[in-house]
């Protein structure tokens, strides 16, 4: 699938480039796949089967595993949750819920310029009572929340991983995400998925690569 944030990226063969330049052997994979295989590797995710994870940052990627393996779909775009549709609106998820949407909500009714706010200073502003940045913060948990749901209705996985710079604010965050799951999860799903927080951070993408490499070398995919 070709990333909107990458326009012309579709079709580059990017192990060739890689393996040509380096004359070693290389595996892709796209970066939240990896982060997810990462995480069920080493990290939170261990064992969990559906895992699906999420990244929240600049955009809004997925990737679903079961029984440790990626699900790619017929054409790579297993995961590409950032592209789900809000109904009524012109919106995706990507668009609704990921860092830029909070950023311009909140300087919009501050006045200020969007790139004079960065994820942390809104949470800083939440954390001091500042009604502005609670607000964008809790709309932006609600639209996540629902996006999670839908996935949970096709997937239903055991856990929800979530990471990205943002996701590091677990101690502000976790009462937010678990109030609004209680609030719009079925019954049937709320008391069986669980959501956490993804544990490797920066490390998780390059953790899932190696685990990646490993298990193609494995399956002969890729030699040496």
């Amino acid at each position: 699938m070709e990333a909107r944030n990458f326009p012309g990226y579709a079709g580059t063969n990017l192990k060739q480039h890689v393996e040509a330049a380096c004359g070693v052997p290389c595996a892709v994979e796209n970066d939240v796949n990896a982060a997810g295989l990462g995480e069920y590797w080493l990290g939170a995710g261990r064992n969990a089967s559906p895992l699906v994870c999420l990244t929240v940052g600049t955009g809004i990627g997925g990737s679903v595993l079961l029984h440790g393996k990626l699900l790619h779909g017929c054409c790579g775009s297993a995961g590409e949750v950032g592209y789900m549709r809000f109904y009524g609106t012109d919106m995706d998820l990507e668009a609704a819920a990921a860092v830029p949407w909070l950023l311009r909500t909140v300087a919009s009714q501050k006045g200020l310029q969007p790139d004079s706010l960065t994820g942390r200073d809104v949470f800083a502003l939440a954390q001091s009572g500042d009604a502005v940045a609670r607000e964008a913060i809790a709309t932006m948990v609600h639209r996540l929340v629902l996006g999670i749901e839908n996935i949970c209705c096709v997937v239903n996985p055991e856990l929800v991983l979530l990471g990205g710079g943002i996701m590091a604010q677990h101690d502000y965050l976790r009462p937010l995400l678990e109030a609004e799951k209680e609030r719009l999860f079925p019954p049937y799903l709320k008391s069986r998925t669980r959501l956490d927080f993804a544990r490797l951070g920066n490390d998780a993408g390059m953790t899932g690569a190696l685990r990646n490499l490993l298990d193609r070398l494995e399956t002969g995919t890729v030699a040496f």
